[in-house]
């Protein structure tokens, strides 16, 4: 129907590569289920213009370990780094998730 506009994309995520900038980008509880977490977490903080929040198990948390990513470390702080953010809050989440808050950094 002409002139809907539809504000949802429907992606697999291990390879969508986001077509336009958001004001800020939300990442609930999906990297830690990706082959290459810290892949997506820069792909997807890439299309953030301020804001980028994580929320992550708190077992050890910013670092993704487990037998998804066969069990090699993915640093979040680090890819979030190179993409550009750095992190001003951590909070837990209502059943304890590790929660990061990621601004990009001023130049």
């Amino acid at each position: 129907m002409p002139g809907i506009y539809n504000p949802f994309d429907v992606a697999d995520v291990n390879r969508y590569e986001p077509v336009r900038d958001y004001d800020i980008v939300i990442m609930l509880a999906v990297l830690h289920k990706l082959k290459r977490p810290s892949d997506a977490c820069m792909r997807f903080a890439n299309a953030a213009r301020e804001m980028v929040v994580i929320r992550l198990p708190p077992k050890t948390a910013p670092v993704i370990i487990d037998e998804r990513s066969d069990w090699q470390p993915f640093d979040m702080d680090f890819a979030m780094k190179c993409a550009g953010f750095y992190r001003f809050l951590t909070t837990k989440g209502h059943l304890g998730e590790w929660c990061g808050y990621y601004s990009r950094e001023m130049s």
